[in-house]
């Protein structure tokens, strides 16, 4: 049997199971990950397995019928160079067929669907929003989060509260739920946050209006149920990182692209002369119009939704001129 070990972010583990149909074509196969609850319930993995299980060594690694395999496809000069899909590259690096029906799978189980739908009819129509990204490569309690450097792909904190603010207006009863994680500091007004597995937010997927995701973990996850959504671009592509279903928006960069022209390098180095890693030196791709992502969204929520808001909002107002 073959054992997978996968290391990075949530993400990373989100877009890896879109190969597992193709390596477990002859059986099932092992994966130890960090984040062990994206294979959960997938019925191409034997066993998912934290990498700090107990006598996993001798279990799975010191067994003479298990096969360890580990691969990173971040660095392979195809994709650096913005050749390929982070799929299609990972796929070149196991040595398996590629197409572009291949796409994250997660498979959830009827309690999440049934608590997904539960926050629904307790909160009303909503949406999810991730601007930030880059967890550790350990676990998402790990207190420091482990931030890429080399390219631009969070929001500000002023950014993405113009952007809430923006929809807040328009759309008063709307619900926003903040996927940011404790360590991550992103408190927005007006949103709401929830620490949850991350397959909950699978499920949330499939019960909300839309989401506003950057080049993270939603945005992979929401490829899985097929949902449509707006995606905020800067130093990355979506043609490298994310899906063609999406509205994917693109940032300005005053440096006319240079910055983000930058390989994608990290661990492999990328030093400038003072020794330091290279960084952007102007980060502003990232600084989105607040109305521009608003009217991509509106288009997203459905007529019916809209209409419940709506009344919601004129409800509201009548309200408030009574008390005046």
């Amino acid at each position: 049997m073959k054992t997978y070990i996968i290391e990075g972010g949530q993400g990373r583990h989100v877009f890896f199971s879109a190969l597992l149909p193709k390596l477990a074509e002859k059986e099932k196969v092992n994966v130890i990950s960090s984040y062990p609850d994206v294979f959960e319930n997938n019925p191409y993995v034997e066993r998912s397995l934290s990498r700090n299980t107990p006598y996993m060594w001798e279990d799975l690694i010191l067994k003479k019928d298990t096969e360890t395999i580990f691969s990173d496809p971040y660095f392979r000069a195809d994709f650096i160079r913005g050749e390929c899909h982070i799929i299609d590259a990972w796929c070149r690096e196991l040595k398996i067929d590629y197409n572009e029906n291949l796409k994250p799978q997660l498979y959830l189980p009827n309690f999440l669907i049934n608590d997904a739908k539960r926050f629904k009819k307790e909160n009303g129509n909503f949406i999810i929003v991730q601007f930030t990204s880059g967890q550790s490569i350990y676990n998402a309690k790990n207190p420091e989060p482990f931030k890429y450097e080399g390219f631009e792909r969070n929001i500000s904190q002023e950014n993405a509260q113009w952007i809430i603010g923006f929809l807040k207006e328009k759309y008063p009863s709307l619900t926003i739920l903040n996927m940011s994680f404790p360590n991550e500091g992103m408190d927005l007004q007006g949103t709401i946050r929830i620490e949850s597995p991350t397959l909950f937010y699978g499920a949330l997927l499939q019960q909300c209006e839309t989401f506003i995701g950057i080049n993270s973990c939603l945005t992979h996850m929401a490829a899985s149920t097929d949902k449509k959504g707006v995606v905020l671009w800067g130093g990355t592509s979506h043609k490298s990182w994310g899906y063609e279903k999406d509205a994917n928006l693109y940032g300005k960069c005053l440096k006319n692209n240079i910055a983000c022209s930058r390989p994608y390098l990290r661990e492999l180095g990328d030093f400038i002369g003072s020794g330091s890693k290279w960084k952007c030196p102007n980060p502003t791709c990232m600084n989105l119009d607040a109305e521009i992502v608003f009217n991509e969204v509106d288009k997203l929520i459905s007529p019916d939704a809209k209409k419940i808001i709506m009344e919601k909002k004129k409800i509201v107002e009548t309200k408030q001129k009574c008390r005046c």
